[in-house]
């Protein structure tokens, strides 16, 4: 390790006097053999550092690792001493273990004077390495040194490069003459110095004269340097085609890119007046999807707050297919919490994508955002979805005030059966009677059927709207049934009346059975019109009289029991007639 001193300072002096004998070397090639050996040295230096610390850190550790182990032999010793007192361990076993420690402790012993004799350790307890650390720091410091001077050296270097080619033409010629830097720059040391006086002249003669600037960048050879060279021609000139063109003729994409950012947007977005450039910088970026993508999503954006038709024309620019969608898409998401013109527009954006699932999504994306604030459009874009499976946020319920039939239509367009089947239900729920009706229409049997005799429980206070509904269904005994209920629950008519929708049913002892819900339920109809009830019982056989007699003297009895009481008289069993006169009715 102490050899590596001398070799890095003749490393150092052969590098430096070789560097320093020849302008040109210095200048063209010095700079990286410096830059090559101020990292060598660092190197060297790193190495040196971790050297100190596992040579002298390693010394001091083991150091104290040895002095605690003599501690514990001794500790040992003493115990086996006690133990053998205590009659616990025999002699001859306790004088073998006690040899065996104090062999281990003169070994310990003598690797630990070892130590203090190489390292310079002098306190036993903290064990400094003061020897080796000392040379290795002053090494190290000494080395990070020469480090830094030949970094400096480099930095003075390339300032030098930087502004020598100028200085030489400027000592030869006088001031740059930009006519004449066809025949002056050439004459410049490096390459380097050539674009920066090719650049210098370009830059000098963008506003006189464009053409010949940019023939002067045309004669750089490095692509780099050249960019360099259209790029501060565009900082100097304010026509937005002749931007346009020097950013055209940047060979790199990314470049290219930073070049239609640079120029035709601000802080605050889209510099308005290049509006027509900023679009064509778009098309002009092709070659490289990624670059082309950012930029004309950001230009979309941005133009789609004044002008949504050159905003899509942006992304119909965009070569790579899966970045043209992503480019509608983002437009379209941008639009579709917009005013309804916008909304309307970004269903056009998210036609232009080309991928059905992601089609689908922004279709989807509108819809959501749409629903409370434009129905048309939310409805709208539920209709474009392809995907049965897309359409879960696209029920009626979440629409807003939408029609019945685009309600139905909605209902129709869902996946399965059973989700068609429940919106329909939620239809004849949510929309008045006459209008839900069209939503049964649509349900097979027997949901339909339901669906019917649904929707007449909703309307029994208008009992020939809720027969109208019974009349629809098909089964004799769901609608026998549903005519009951009306029947049954039809409050405010005349008894008379209740009679009538009872006679629609079709079988006979239906007909009874609803006759009698209808007295038991309606006291105050058959009281007003009990003439009518007991005619209908009149008509019954006469197995079957007594019991209708009974059921309405039952139904009025509290009511009225003088009129209860000659109802009990057209009974024909006696003892009955005494029951139901007393109101003992079971």
């Amino acid at each position: 390790m102490k050899k590596l001193l001398p070799l890095a300072l003749l490393i150092l002096f052969a590098v430096s006097t070789y560097s320093q004998t020849d302008d040109t070397v210095r200048v063209e090639g010095g700079a990286p053999i410096l830059t090559i050996v101020g990292f060598v040295l660092i190197l060297i230096g790193v190495f040196l550092i971790y050297k100190l610390w596992k040579t002298a850190g390693g010394a001091e550790t083991e150091y104290d690792k040895l002095n605690k182990r003599v501690n514990q032999l001794k500790e040992l010793i003493e115990r086996t001493k006690y133990d053998f007192f205590k009659r616990r361990v025999a002699e001859d076993k306790a004088d073998k273990l006690i040899r065996e420690y104090e062999e281990e402790i003169k070994q310990t012993t003598r690797r630990i004077e070892e130590l203090k004799s190489k390292f310079d350790i002098h306190d036993a307890h903290l064990g400094k390495a003061t020897k080796p650390r000392n040379l290795l720091i002053v090494t190290s410091i000494l080395i990070f040194m020469l480090a830094g001077l030949l970094f400096l050296s480099q930095i003075a270097t390339m300032f030098e490069e930087s502004g020598g080619g100028y200085d030489q033409i400027d000592q030869k010629q006088g001031d740059l003459d930009p006519m004449q830097a066809m025949q002056i720059c050439p004459t410049a040391e490096s390459q380097r110095d050539i674009a920066g006086c090719f650049s210098e002249a370009a830059r000098m003669m963008a506003n006189e004269d464009f053409e010949y600037a940019l023939q002067l960048c045309a004669q750089i050879e490095d692509s780099s340097f050249a960019s360099e060279c259209l790029l501060s021609v565009a900082e100097n000139i304010d026509d937005g085609d002749d931007i346009l063109r020097i950013c055209t003729r940047v060979e790199d994409p990314q470049t290219r890119q930073n070049c239609c950012n640079r120029f035709f947007f601000g802080s605050s977005g889209i510099r308005m007046q290049y509006a027509d450039q900023a679009v064509q910088c778009c098309g002009n970026l092709s070659d490289d999807a990624d670059a082309q993508q950012k930029y004309c999503e950001n230009v979309a954006r941005d133009l789609s707050r004044s002008n949504l038709t050159k905003a899509a024309e942006i992304c119909a620019l965009v070569k790579d297919v899966n970045s043209k969608d992503d480019c509608y898409h983002t437009l379209a998401r941008e639009q579709s919490s917009s005013d309804a013109e916008a909304m309307q527009f970004a269903l056009e954006l998210c036609a232009g994508i080309s991928d059905t699932e992601r089609r689908d999504n922004c279709y989807g994306d509108i819809s959501r955002n749409a629903k409370g604030s434009n129905p048309p459009v939310a409805l709208e874009a539920c209709k474009r979805i392809s995907s049965k499976d897309k359409k879960g946020d696209c029920s009626p319920d979440s629409m807003g005030p939408i029609s019945v039939d685009q309600a139905i239509e909605l209902c129709l367009d869902m996946g399965n059966e059973n989700e068609k089947s429940n919106c329909l239900n939620n239809i004849a729920y949510r929309y008045e009677p006459e209008e839900a009706i069209a939503a049964c229409d649509y349900m097979p049997d027997p949901q339909s059927e339901n669906c019917y005799q649904e929707i007449a429980r909703r309307v029994q206070n208008n009992a020939t709207l809720a027969l109208k509904f019974c009349g629809r269904i098909d089964n004799e005994l769901k609608e026998d049934e549903c005519i009951r209920e009306v029947a049954r629950n039809s409050y405010g008519l005349e008894f008379s009346v209740l009679l009538e929708i009872c006679r629609r049913i079709s079988q006979p002892q239906k007909v009874n059975d609803c006759v009698n819900e209808a007295v038991y339920n309606h006291p105050q109809e058959l009281l007003e019109d009990v003439d009518s009830a007991l005619a209908f019982c009149k008509k019954m056989p006469s197995n079957q009289r007594d019991n209708c007699y009974y059921n309405i003297a039952r139904s009025i009895y509290g009511l009225d029991k003088g009129e209860a009481s000659d109802v009990c008289d057209l009974m024909k069993d006696e003892w009955r007639v005494k029951e139901c006169k007393r109101g003992n009715f079971n």
